[in-house]
């Protein structure tokens, strides 16, 4: 959606690609699609939306729908970068995310998806025989906005067999109190993923969602967190620690680090929308090819570089060059620990040879 990330999702996934590529004079093979609500969304804010996008992506796609409201939330963060929000206006409910989700149909999406393959998407996992690859962010909580109306999409037999990856982000905020996310929201998040949306590729949980998916694991012999990350790529979004990848081993993980930031204090700027950008741009490089290794790099850069500008950074060969130094400096890190650590860590990358 336009309020919860899409946008910083798709310039993640240009950026990604064209960081890759070494390819930034022409607009990257990406198509954005997001509801807008007709009660408020205005020409300014189409041409900003153009303003901050038209520049990376091949094609905007807004599906509107007059008698909405567009979700809009007001996001920030604390000291420990930890997110907060609040919904603006009449964001949720029967005229928000609610009924704007379901006015959406599978039809709306195919009807606007590139009808020519434009990249190579070799992947590791079980290909459908697809020719695009998707991805979404989904909110995973037990009481989420719009129902959960968002992953309806990604259940339809049409769409999936458009798609050689998918990919998912999913969300959820943590309890004000305990700042944990709580055991409600954990089992609404594996009931998704398991009975809704069992074709996923890619989830990149946060790392409060992932410590009650942990959490979970430690009580019970046979949990999702057992088995998830043998059947598809579970990559874990750590916020300024990096990302963490679980690997075919049981309990096994491979940290993989941030970029050092090039602002004042090494501090971010502006982290919002880092995650988003993060995920999207993993799932872009697995879809064209990337080993988990190359893609957790990547993204991580562009995760970072986000972190260094109040808006989204400008879509320019700069940033790009910025994407690629840092990714590289990563993956220089990992193997020089590659080849000075123990064997776990050895194993840990032959794993990721696929």
């Amino acid at each position: 959606t336009i309020g919860g990330g899409g946008p910083q999702a798709a310039w993640g996934a240009a950026a990604a690609l064209a960081a890759r590529k070494n390819d930034v004079l022409d607009q990257q093979p990406v198509t954005f699609i997001a509801p807008v609500g007709g009660r408020d969304w205005t020409k300014s804010q189409d041409d900003a939306l153009q303003e901050l996008l038209g520049h990376a992506v091949e094609k905007i796609v807004l599906l509107r729908r007059d008698d909405f409201y567009t979700p809009k939330i007001r996001l920030w963060h604390d000291q420990d970068e930890t997110t907060h929000w609040m919904a603006l206006n009449d964001s949720f409910g029967s005229k928000g995310a609610d009924g704007l989700w379901s006015s959406i149909s599978a039809m709306d999406v195919l009807n606007n998806l590139p009808t020519t393959t434009t990249t190579s998407t070799s992947t590791t996992t079980d290909s459908t025989g697809g020719d695009c690859v998707l991805h979404a962010i989904v909110e995973a909580g037990a009481d989420a906005p719009g129902q959960q109306k968002d992953a309806i999409l990604l259940q339809d037999e049409r769409i999936l067999e458009r798609v050689s990856l998918l990919g998912v982000e999913p969300t959820a905020f943590i309890d004000e109190q305990s700042k944990k996310i709580s055991k409600r929201d954990v089992n609404s998040f594996v009931s998704l993923v398991t009975n809704r949306i069992p074709s996923v590729d890619i989830i990149s949980p946060d790392i409060h969602l992932y410590e009650g998916l942990l959490l979970q694991h430690h009580n019970h012999d046979e949990t999702w967190l057992h088995t998830a990350h043998k059947k598809r790529d579970v990559v874990v979004r750590q916020g300024d620690q990096g990302s963490m990848l679980l690997l075919d081993n049981d309990d096994e993980t491979l940290l993989v680090p941030p970029i050092v930031l090039k602002t004042k204090n090494g501090t971010p700027i502006n982290p919002t929308g880092a995650g988003n950008a993060f995920a999207a741009a993993y799932t872009a490089c697995r879809g064209t090819g990337s080993s988990r290794l190359e893609a957790a790099a990547i993204a991580n850069a562009v995760g970072g570089v986000v972190c260094e500008y109040q808006h989204l950074p400008p879509f320019t060969k700069e940033v790009m060059q910025r994407i690629q130094e840092g990714a590289a400096h990563i993956l220089h890190k990992l193997d020089k620990t590659t080849n000075t650590s123990s064997s776990s860590s050895g194993s840990g990358s032959g794993s990721d040879s696929s």
